[in-house]
Order: C-alpha cells, then structure tokens, then sequence
C-alpha cells in the first residue's frame, strides 16, 4: 500500500491494481511466463488442491523441472481441495505443509 499514494484517501486504506491480475491472467492463458524459475535460488514449496482449476499439474511439473538452482523444491498436491484450499475443510493439512517445509 506504500507505493499507492492514494491509499490513505480510502477507508480502510488498500491498495489500486486496477490491470494487474489481469495481465498476469493474459500471460498465462497464452503460454507466456510471468518469471522465470531457473532464477530462483531460494528452497521453493508449491502447494495445489487436486480440484484446482487455476493452476494444472503440468504446469507444477514444469516449474518443479525448471527450478534448477532451488536448494530445495517440493510439491504437495491436496486432495478434495481447489485453489482456495487456505478457506477450505482441508486447510490443516495445508498450513501442516508449510510449516514441516519451514522446518527442513
């Protein structure tokens, strides 16, 4: 919200991203990366719910195969859930995932 100076003229202060998600949207739909994974250094943990409609396991795949510099890469796929697991009966297992790949 610090880079949005029209922020504070709302109640409760958010944030403006009026194009954003749907240009990262148009990216994806057509094929082309938002980023790129072999940049990424850092221990990667990627969670999905196995009725995810955003997110496909060929595309986790690809990233998990792309990620040639993570220290540490894991894919958890959670079953009976969607892409809004964090909301849903199996958000347990979801947090449980986290914090065991934290702990690594």
């Amino acid at each position: 919200m610090a880079s949005d100076p029209t922020s504070a003229g709302r109640n409760p202060p958010s944030l403006r991203a009026p194009n954003g998600v749907l240009e990262d949207s148009f990216y994806q739909a057509t094929g082309r990366p938002l980023w790129f994974a072999g940049n990424i250094y850092a221990p990667t943990l990627t969670i999905a719910g196995a009725y995810d409609t955003w997110s496909f396991p060929e595309d986790r795949e690809g990233l998990m195969r792309d990620l040639v510099h993570a220290p540490l890469k894991r894919s958890v796929l959670i079953p009976d859930a969607t892409h809004f697991v964090l909301f849903e009966k199996n958000r347990i297992q979801f947090f449980e995932e986290i914090l065991k790949f934290l702990k690594q």
